[in-house]
């Protein structure tokens, strides 16, 4: 018969990536783990996971397996949190979300939510592309997933806002008045820039320039994201970058500049069609309701 612990131990590898990182996460031995899996794989007659060079894979059947797995454990947390007031079972929410968005709205909305919601342990995890954030939620890794990009109707997707984007420069390379960029203007600076040739921001700029046979020129392009405002602040050159980020970048020196017309990048909340946990259908209010309030301007109310 198959147990709790079996779709426990098969969830924590799933969402680790190999059954070592499972086990301390666990805090068990790996012995303990393997043992699990070959029992959950007896009683299923089948492999839930095949061995890879980085840890463990899902087979097709543990693709399969996930979704009703987490819905299983999601039924288990239910019935516990049920008897007593003063039980110590949480809920658990997962969310996906690149860092880029995990600073705005992912801040913002998971202080929210967990101000309303002290019963629920959030996990974020990170993931570096559209793609990934994506199959993480198809997968039922995670519930909830933040993207820049629209997704296509396998997935549920939520609008929240726009991401202004602005110009940083370097403390003292900055232009000599405040007024905003014109597109010519922004073509002719040579920039810094952490974006993947593919990614949904460089499209918005390239479509933004291109319209008037602009182009936009790198001085250094570096996949370590995390440097460019390190960079700029150095005095490399400036940076092309969405208004949370570069905000917190005039706070150490930077001078931000608009940009006329302005160009603006969406971003959205994406889930499962299937049915969500009440955790993140309480998450997905939350989030509208805090991304609504700063677009007004005005304060999130729990009422």
């Amino acid at each position: 018969m198959i147990e709790r612990r079996h779709i426990e131990v098969f969830l924590a590898i799933v969402d680790a990536g190999s059954m070592s990182r499972a086990a301390d996460e666990m805090r068990v031995s790996q012995p303990s783990i393997s043992q699990a899996v070959a029992s959950l794989e007896r009683q299923l007659g089948a492999k839930v996971f095949k061995r890879t060079s980085t840890g463990a894979a899902l087979t097709e059947i543990g693709s399969r397996l996930v979704e009703p797995a987490r819905a299983i454990m999601d039924n288990f947390d239910a019935v516990a949190r049920t008897g007593s007031t003063g039980s110590s079972e949480r809920a658990r929410l997962n969310i996906t979300m690149p860092s880029i968005l995990a600073r705005h709205p992912g801040i913002a909305v998971i202080s929210e939510f967990i101000r309303r919601h002290q019963d629920v342990t959030v996990r974020v995890n990170d993931q570096t592309s559209v793609g990934g954030v994506w199959e993480d939620v198809v997968r039922a890794k995670s519930e909830i997933g933040f993207t820049t990009t629209p997704e296509d109707a396998s997935v549920v997707t939520v609008p929240l806002g726009h991401h202004r984007i602005k110009v940083a420069f370097p403390p003292n390379d900055a232009p000599p008045n405040d007024e905003p960029l014109t597109r010519q203007e922004l073509s002719a600076l040579t920039v810094v820039t952490g974006l993947p040739k593919g990614a949904y921001t460089r499209r918005i700029l390239g479509r933004a320039l291109a319209d008037r046979e602009l182009f936009l020129r790198q001085v250094v392009e570096t996949s370590h994201r995390h440097t460019v405002e390190d960079f700029v602040l150095a005095g490399v050159g400036p940076a092309l970058m969405i208004a949370p980020e570069a905000d917190v970048l005039a706070q150490r020196g930077a001078v931000v500049r608009e940009i006329s017309p302005p160009i603006d990048r969406p971003f959205f909340l994406i889930h499962s069609k299937r049915r969500l946990s009440p955790a993140a259908e309480h998450f997905v209010a939350v989030c509208r309701q805090v991304c609504q309030a700063e677009e007004l301007g005005s304060i999130p109310s729990d009422r």
